[in-house]
């Protein structure tokens, strides 16, 4: 990409998933919250998987190119571009497009409105071609997210050794808090003490996937992107794949609530998740 970081800050440089490789240990990868990074991409006229710098927080970022850019993910609340030609500051929006010229910086913040990543998409070209596609606006998340529980609960599937549980609801009876121990491989899980039947420690490892929720000693964990290929945890649930975005946006500390449902309601709500994709890359 052609940006510079500057200062301080928690972030990384992400791609699509790369697919293939998982039975040398691989796992596919990508950015964490896959519909912000591809809508972000789609806005701005992009390959899906180009680059895009994913961050928690950072101080500021400098274009040294012109081009059009776009922020998705988690909202900020006061992001704002200084301008390198006339010392401007312009306020912006989030998911909607605007140009850059060489040498503006990009000023976060330290807030956000809601959720942990935002996503950070740039495609170079001329300052007057970068105008003539600035102002395209994917719309409010919480507003074409029609494929979400309208409860906001996170769905689950019943995983293979979801049997091990000494009760099969305790999963979905009570809330959970994630945990400061979370990372871009998984989310730990406080809450509840799940029991299991038999002693997880005999567990052989096995296969596991993005959302896959495991039990640990310690308490469940759901995998995210940047997980392991195996896992010696028994496989309680898995989380829908239409749900996995979310997770990426579950910052520590934030309550989680679950619900079981079934392949149908987990294939129509990725049905959903697409046909919003679609319209935007069609736009």
């Amino acid at each position: 990409m052609k940006i510079e970081v500057m200062g301080s800050g928690l972030y990384r440089y992400v791609k699509a998933p790369s697919f293939g490789r998982q039975d040398i240990g691989y796992s596919p990868g990508g950015a964490a919250d896959q519909f912000s990074f591809l809508t972000g991409n789609a806005l701005i006229g992009n390959e899906s998987g180009t680059e895009s710098l994913e961050f928690v927080f950072l101080s500021a970022i400098k274009f040294t190119t012109p081009g059009v850019a776009v922020l998705t993910g988690a909202p900020l609340k006061e992001p704002k571009i200084y301008t390198s030609d006339t010392s401007d500051i312009k306020e912006l929006n989030h998911a909607v497009t605007f140009p850059v010229n060489e040498g503006d910086i990009l000023r976060p913040g330290a807030e956000k409105l809601y959720g942990l990543r935002t996503y950070l998409s740039f495609r170079p070209m001329t300052f007057s071609t970068a105008h003539k596609l600035s102002g395209r606006e994917r719309g409010d998340y919480k507003a074409i997210a029609s494929w979400n529980d309208p409860s906001g609960k996170i769905r689950i599937i019943a995983g293979p050794e979801k049997s091990w549980l000494a009760s099969g609801d305790s999963l979905t009876a009570s809330h959970w808090t994630v945990a400061r121990e979370s990372n871009a491989m998984g989310l730990r899980l406080i809450g509840t003490e799940l029991n299991a039947n038999r002693s997880i420690r005999l567990m052989v490892s096995s296969p596991v996937a993005d959302g896959t929720v495991q039990l640990t000693p310690k308490g469940p964990i759901i995998l995210l992107r940047d997980r392991q290929t195996v896992g010696g945890y028994p496989r309680i649930a898995s989380v829908i794949s239409a749900d996995i975005d979310l997770l990426a946006q579950y910052a520590p500390g934030k309550i989680m609530r679950f619900r079981e449902t079934d392949i149908k309601e987990a294939k129509d709500s990725s049905h959903l998740r697409d046909i919003t994709l679609r319209k935007l890359i069609i736009a």
